[in-house]
């Protein structure tokens, strides 16, 4: 069936470069001026073909960058030229090009010159920004912001209803802060609410991204731009001002469940951004009887992904119900976690639906008891368990229990394991060990396309066992072992992870320490390198090297396709690069420098100079959600 599905992808694919090449070809017929005494008609038949909406579609999705963070997005000024020269293109080209909006600034600004204007606010700021902007009696120079300039007419209101009815997406703006406010004034949006129809103006919107400073006070915002058509919806929550400020109690969840459940929405999709602190490795959680209740009644979603949200037993048992819920983020205590294990063990089954599942929770135990519900988890492809700092897992035990599970143990595709640490603190003593018994459990997921295991620990896998993972795996895509450990030497050689190369020919990214001291091996004794045709990143952690040459010929002949060489010999505290603590203190009082020390920055230097590698970082394990569900084999139908 996926197979099916690829090549229908790229039948279509095809077929929309050919139509783009003859829209190409029709638009110069249609705006070039004809001969006197003489009409210019079209090809009939490639005229039909554009009237199709479909078509003028993928057409017009494809001349403009919703992603890009410029406003406008690029390629909006094509789209105008196209509605204002055919009359053909007018009405798919106004709906292309409405598509998308960051927020209402961009109706306002459709009006006449007359009704607005931009001022520039003057704010108050503190000595420490050093004069930079400054006005002469110690202002800063604010953003710009809307104004209306006279009061608005039936004809202005006729005109941005006419817009409103063409947007259907809202993305909030690229940049917010602690305390956002939109580029207007205060009581533009009030003035908008009251006019028209007290109520939402934008009745054909699907999806919509929302800062939750938004939701403060009468809501006024959120309750404009919410349409009784709305499917997703986003709220970003900002970074707290200081690392140790806990941003959760002040925020207004009672207004966020007030305005959801004001109408009936046919919501698939919430997601709230986490709540973090400490520069983003520590997650504030939070628990809301009006956030419990409001999840607790939508009863047609899809994707629940508030982690921050912290719930109890009743509560998970009451989303283990939903017929429709296919991915779950939350929050859970091993306590809660347990409860509910006792409860449903003699139900018929929990989360049937359920493809995606991320979990915060303090012990592996309990979840490997919810693993091990009888006819539960039937079509769960993607599990990923995060603790919090200084949590001591039993990481065989739950393999183990992932194994027993036959169903589970043949459709998961992605398995993540992340314990939070601080860098800027020493490794703990009773770091686990992942050795090949611990993983060995893990070899009857034989669908497995990505491991992540970000412990804190430390990897005592030998070539062997490298070997055995890439045999059982032959799907692999990512495997990311990442450890900070210095000052031995691990038993995974470089020529070592051939084995797995050769067995992986889908592999795209290795995060994995090796030993390079021993001089690389020659033709004579390995013969020719099997160029691998996938891979691009590689992040050797902090392997020892000892001839960075060498090594990096020897990964210029095994892996062709590589972009991007990193390690982790630097974290980032804010935007400042430091060192570790159990770095030397040499290395540490170089850390911003650049090249940084440490046994691979010649190797580093060599590839950033020698050959066509990038210096960046490794991609992110979140990307392997979507090659869970899109590189499926045909084996999984």
């Amino acid at each position: 069936m996926r197979t099916r599905c690829s090549k229908r992808l790229v039948w279509w694919t095809n077929f929309v470069h050919g139509v783009v090449a003859a829209f190409k070809f029709v638009f110069n017929l249609t705006v070039q001026q004809p001969p006197l005494g003489r009409t210019l008609s079209l090809p009939s038949r490639m005229h039909r073909c554009l009237e199709i909406p479909e078509i003028l579609y993928f057409i017009f999705d494809n001349v403009i960058d919703r992603q890009s963070l410029k406003s406008p997005f690029p390629g909006s000024a094509t789209l105008v030229n196209l509605a204002v020269t055919c009359k053909l293109f007018k009405e798919p080209a106004l709906d292309a090009l409405w598509y998308t909006i960051r927020n209402v600034d961009p109706l306002i600004r459709s009006l006449p010159a007359d009704a607005f204007c931009l001022t520039r606010h003057l704010q108050e700021v503190a000595p420490v920004v050093g004069g930079l902007g400054l006005t002469p009696d110690g202002m800063f120079l604010g953003r710009k912001s809307l104004r209306l300039l006279r009061n608005l007419g039936p004809g202005d209101y006729d005109k941005i209803k006419g817009i409103c009815s063409r947007v259907r997406v809202v993305t909030a703006p690229p940049h917010w802060r602690a305390n956002h406010e939109h580029r207007h004034e205060p009581l533009l949006l009030h003035h908008l609410f009251s006019r028209l129809n007290n109520g939402p103006i934008l009745p054909r919107v699907q999806s919509v991204g929302i800062n939750i400073n938004d939701f403060r006070e009468q809501a006024v915002y959120p309750r404009l731009i919410i349409g009784p058509r709305v499917q997703f919806i986003r709220i970003f929550v900002p970074e707290p001002l200081r690392p140790d400020f806990d941003i959760a109690p002040s925020l207004p969840w009672d207004n966020v469940r007030a305005v959801l459940l004001e109408r009936p929405l046919p919501l698939q999709s919430l997601t709230i951004d986490p709540l973090r602190s400490e520069f983003g490795h520590k997650l504030n959680t939070f628990t809301s009887p009006e956030m419990i209740g409001l999840v607790c009644s939508l009863k047609s979603l899809r994707t629940l992904d508030i982690p921050s949200l912290s719930i109890d037993h009743d509560t998970l048992a009451n989303l283990a119900a939903l017929p429709l819920l296919q991915e779950l983020v939350v929050s859970i205590s091993d306590v809660e976690l347990f409860r509910f294990v006792d409860r449903q063990w003699t139900n018929s089954g929990s989360f049937l639906g359920l493809t995606r599942l991320h979990i915060h929770t303090l012990d592996l135990v309990a979840c490997a008891g919810l693993l091990q519900l009888p006819h539960s988890f039937q079509r769960l492809r993607s599990l990923k368990v995060s603790g919090t700092h200084g949590s001591t897992w039993d990481l065989k035990r739950f393999f183990t229990a992932i194994a027993a599970n036959e169903t589970l143990s043949w459709q998961l595709a992605l398995l993540e394991l992340e314990i939070p640490f601080y860098p800027w603190q020493l490794p703990r003593p009773e770091a686990p060990v992942i050795d090949f018994p611990t993983i060995q459990p893990l070899l009857s997921c034989r669908n497995l396309l990505g491991l992540s295991l970000h412990v804190d620990g430390i990897v005592d896998l030998d070539n062997a066992a490298l070997a055995a993972m890439g045999a059982a795996w032959p799907h692999l895509a990512a495997l990311d072992l990442r450890e900070r450990t210095v000052g031995s030497i691990p038993k995974i050689t470089l020529t070592g992870l051939t084995a797995l190369l050769s067995a992986c020919p889908r592999l795209q990214g290795i995060a994995l320490r090796f030993d390079a001291t021993e001089q690389v091996s020659s033709f004579a004794k390995i013969g020719t390198l099997s160029p691998h045709p996938c891979l691009t990143s590689l992040n050797y952690c902090r392997s020892p090297i000892r001839e960075p040459r060498h090594v990096a010929a020897f990964l210029t002949l095994l892996l062709p396709k590589l972009e991007r060489l990193t390690d982790n010999w630097l974290y980032c505290r804010g935007d400042i690069p430091e060192g570790y603590p159990e770095d030397p203190t040499e290395q540490r009082a170089r850390a911003s420098e650049w090249p940084f020390p440490g046994s691979g920055a010649a190797l580093l230097n060599l590839a950033h100079t020698s050959t066509s590698w990038q210096i960046g970082s490794m991609p992110k394990m979140v990307h392997l959600t979507e090659i869970s569900r899109t590189s499926a084999p045909a084996a999984w139908g």
